[in-house]
């Protein structure tokens, strides 16, 4: 083979779409936690709205439980795999400067064939977080129809000519008329009794020269004030219990508008999840491109190395160089997406250490 380079040992596109990932990701927990934060909705006129609800949030908690750690999971990949090319470092770097002897090179592809056993593992657990997030996705496109279904049925059965919403409008417009008829009583009443409190005063002081003639004024004042107290006790009953019909017309007619706003935002909500989602699995599948491209430059890199060149030493140990860089950048971006730093990684203080895990048992 002649000298120029074969392979390559990282891929800055790994970095890229891990960023990528965790952004729709990120995005993706905001709209999760406003699903489950949400009062639960009542409509009478949606009698499958509380089972939809639940549904939406049962597929929010799965997101919390299954999804997420396995797409924190990528980061940990990168951390792993960038620990190990750490690790593996100088060994082979040590090796990269004698490929001139064969138990050198042997060596050396050797690190670079467990390199590619771990590239491997990591490219079946991004597939892995491809595959949920689909299959989440259809579980998202069940939720969004059954909201949409049920903001329709409410813009039929809630906010139609004959929906609820015109019902209460119409109720409490008939509410005011009999309130309007209700003071006109009142005020009735009112004058009637002025009216009867006149007679009767009228007739005592007419009784006195009458010598009792005015005592059907009298009479007809008290019967008058009866009448005027009555339509008076009458108009106040009835416009008291107007009163609380009105209040409670109001507060179902606001808690209807109320839920309903509820509804269409979580509606909204979860349609943003999908487009969300959808962003995510083309991150994810980006970046699971980008650990297959990885594997076949390694294996590329390795397929070249089967041939003896006395000027491999001097590119490899370039790309050894290069690719150190590459794997500490993207270690230091990695832990940055996951400060916690708890990950499922596995340290090798060199690359003898893993020879040795690698051994089958029972060899020497």
């Amino acid at each position: 083979m002649s000298s120029k380079k074969k392979g390559s040992l990282s891929n800055a596109q790994l970095k890229n779409k891990q960023v990528d990932l965790t952004k729709a990701s990120t995005v993706i927990q905001t709209y999760v936690q406003m699903i489950l934060q949400q009062a639960d909705l009542k409509l009478v006129a949606l009698p499958n709205l509380p089972a939809h609800q639940q549904t939406a949030r049962s597929h929010g908690n799965n997101w919390n439980a299954t999804i997420l750690p396995l797409m924190a999971k990528t980061d940990a990949d990168i951390i792993d795999y960038a620990n190990k090319f750490e690790a593996f470092y100088e060994d082979l770097v040590k090796y990269a400067k004698d490929l001139n002897n064969p138990e050198s090179r042997k060596k050396f592809v050797q690190g670079l064939k467990l390199l590619q056993n771990t590239i491997k593992k990591k490219d079946a657990s991004v597939a892995q977080v491809v595959k949920d997030l689909s299959t989440f996705h259809t579980n998202l496109n069940t939720d969004f129809g059954n909201f949409e279904s049920d903001v329709n049925t409410a813009s039929v059965k809630i906010e139609g000519d004959s929906g609820e919403i015109k019902s209460l409008s119409k109720e409490l417009d008939t509410i005011s008329d009999a309130m309007d008829k209700d003071i006109g009583l009142m005020a009735g009443g009112a004058v009637t009794i002025v009216a009867g409190v006149a007679m009767i005063v009228f007739g005592a002081v007419s009784e006195i020269p009458s010598g009792g003639m005015s005592t059907a004024l009298i009479g007809g004042g008290v019967l008058v004030v009866s009448a005027g107290t009555v339509m008076e006790t009458f108009g106040s009953q009835d416009y008291s219990k107007q009163i609380e019909k009105q209040k409670s017309a109001r507060e179902k007619l606001k808690g209807i508008q109320i839920e309903l706003v509820g509804l269409k935002s979580t509606k909204g909500q979860i349609g943003n999840f999908i487009k969300s989602l959808e962003s995510a699995i083309t991150a994810a599948s980006s970046l699971q491109a980008a650990w297959g491209a990885l594997d076949a430059d390694l294996q590329e890199l390795i397929t070249a190395l089967q041939d003896v060149n006395p000027d491999d030493g001097s590119w490899v140990l370039d790309e050894l160089s290069r690719a150190k860089k590459d794997w500490a950048d993207a270690l230091d971006q990695a832990k940055k997406l996951q400060p916690d730093g708890k990950v499922p990684t596995k340290l090798y203080q060199n690359l003898q250490d893993a020879f040795k895990e690698m051994k089958p048992r029972g060899s020497a």
